[in-house]
């Protein structure tokens, strides 16, 4: 029976971790589609939802370097209505500082959104 108990308390904690990486991703997948918008806001709105889901992530997880890479990101895009690059900056070091907490599959989802954020760049016109 106790087994039984162990193997449902894995069970949903690997789901929850599960829903839980797929907040973050939502996170980062808002700001994209944020950057895109002429419209700011509605850019705004997709950010103002970016920041609650990262938020949330790091009331739950102080050290998501994730989530915290997220805020950063955010306050630190210069069209958006409500750019803080102190914020940026702060949330960017405590992110830094807790990197190693970073997952292979958090790893692998931040270097595909940087590098589809660097052919956007790319192709902008000087």
């Amino acid at each position: 029976m106790k087994s039984i108990r162990v193997l449902i308390f894995t069970m949903v904690l690997f789901q929850v971790s599960d829903i839980y990486s797929q907040n973050i991703k939502k996170g980062y997948n808002q700001i994209v589609k944020g950057l895109h918008l002429k419209n700011q806001a509605e850019q705004a709105e997709l950010f103002i939802k970016s920041i609650e889901i990262f938020e949330k992530a790091v009331l739950k997880d102080s050290t998501n370097s994730s989530a915290l890479l997220g805020l950063a990101i955010i306050f630190a895009v210069d069209n958006y209505s409500h750019k803080d690059y102190f914020k940026a900056w702060d949330y960017y070091k405590k992110s830094e500082k807790y990197k190693e907490n970073l997952t292979e599959e958090d790893i692998e989802f931040l270097t595909l959104y940087f590098a589809a954020q660097d052919i956007r760049r790319r192709n902008k016109k000087i």
